[in-house]
């Protein structure tokens, strides 16, 4: 009926041949705690939206097959890779917050565990790179023209890929008049390479509304990045 050290005791007593009785009085404690569920998420203190988020939920005492989750915006479902007491959370909107809901079946009943909030995020836009580069500067000629578009993540603990989807690069300078294109996909198509080739060292080449969007993620929205300004060497 409370928490805490709890004292118990009793006799025992063990007929003798004679027919009277031996006493043996003991006494013993425990320790009781108000159900606790236990919901960890393995990656992160946020659950992102359109992502995997794998999670961890259980309760001290019960088995995991004894225990069952529900998410207030989104799906939870069970992660068979991982087994017993691991989760998928997948959440569909960008809600500030989402409630997850933990019971467990205790002498064949279920019991309220708890229920447990936690952050929604979008997952931040990734960094495009062109020749290695993340933040445009000097670089060699021939290093652009066999480059492509990449978009990385950094410092992020997903692995999560994404794709260029189309961009603009315009460029200016020495031996070249201002020239502006218009590219699908992550390339340099032919006429961005020749007036690459026709200008001299010291002209800017500008990317700029670079679109881009995840791969394999149930988040199919575009992503504008940043823009990046190289000087040919």
């Amino acid at each position: 009926g409370s928490e805490g050290e709890q004292k118990w005791g009793g006799v025992i007593r063990v007929k003798k041949p004679d027919n009277t009785y031996d006493y043996y009085n003991f006494q013993s404690s425990f320790v009781s705690q108000k159900p606790a569920g236990v919901v960890a998420p393995e990656k992160m203190n946020v659950l992102f939206v359109g992502l995997d988020n794998p999670v961890a939920i259980s309760v001290p005492g019960v088995s995991n097959n004894n225990v069952k989750a529900s998410i207030s915006a989104g799906s939870l479902t069970p992660n068979s890779k991982a087994g017993a007491g691991h989760f998928i959370a997948n959440v569909t909107s960008s809600t500030p917050n989402v409630s997850v809901n933990v019971t467990a079946t205790i002498d064949n009943k279920q019991t309220p565990m708890g229920k447990f909030d936690f952050r929604v995020k979008s997952v931040p836009n990734p960094t495009p790179t062109m020749g290695g580069k993340a933040e445009g500067g000097n670089i060699n000629k021939n290093l652009l023209l066999a480059s492509s578009l990449i978009p990385i993540m950094k410092d992020f603990y997903f692995e999560l890929y994404w794709q260029i989807t189309e961009f603009k690069m315009s460029i200016a300078g020495k031996g070249i008049e201002y020239t502006e294109f218009s590219g699908k996909g992550n390339q340099l198509d032919d006429a961005m390479k020749a007036a690459i080739q026709r200008a001299r060292a010291g002209a800017k080449v500008y990317f700029e509304y670079i679109k881009a969007r995840q791969i394999n993620t149930k988040d199919n929205s575009s992503r504008l990045l940043s823009p990046m300004t190289f000087v040919l060497q």
